[in-house]
């Protein structure tokens, strides 16, 4: 199964207009890395990251039985910055997860662990509901 990413999608496409960001100028280091603060406001809820563009792009997986979108804050990391620290708090300004990069090895990786695989064969999976977001 192929899975794209909605690279583009912005704000204005999902028709959430509610939603605020805001690069703080603030930096601080983690695990080696130059870090910038971001806020992001959506639905009510506010999430504070601390992303770097030194790793190259992050991608999150969707649930494809959720139906739903990814965060705005998801959405701005594809193909730019890694988060490094995100904290996602609600209404109340309470925590309600926090996500942390504790360790980062870098390495090179054998170029045979992305060939395909002798004997593969693609397939869908046409009848399960909100599968059709991962054509």
């Amino acid at each position: 199964m192929e899975i794209q990413s909605n690279d583009n999608e912005s704000d204005s496409e999902t028709g959430n207009n509610s939603n605020e960001v805001s690069k703080t100028g603030e930096f601080k280091d983690i695990n080696g890395y130059n870090c910038e603060k971001w806020i992001f406001i959506e639905d009510g809820k506010t999430v504070e990251t601390w992303m770097t563009d030194e790793l190259g792009g992050f991608f999150i997986m969707q649930n494809p039985m959720s139906g739903g979108t990814q965060d705005s804050w998801q959405q701005r990391l594809v193909g730019d910055y890694f988060p490094m620290l995100v904290v996602e708090m609600n209404e109340s300004g309470e925590t309600e997860s926090t996500m942390e990069v504790l360790a980062v090895d870098q390495m090179s990786l054998e170029t045979d662990l992305f060939v395909i695989p002798e004997g593969y064969q693609k397939f869908d999976m046409p009848t399960i509901p909100n599968m059709d977001m991962f054509k």
